[in-house]
């Protein structure tokens, strides 16, 4: 397998992190 996968769950964890921090500043 691609050690893509990892990266790509990262990714997607920081983008759910963001997500959230916007959603309590708004």
């Amino acid at each position: 397998r691609r050690p893509i996968d990892r990266a790509h769950r990262i990714h997607l964890a920081l983008e759910i992190q963001f997500t959230s921090l916007r959603q309590k500043r708004a």
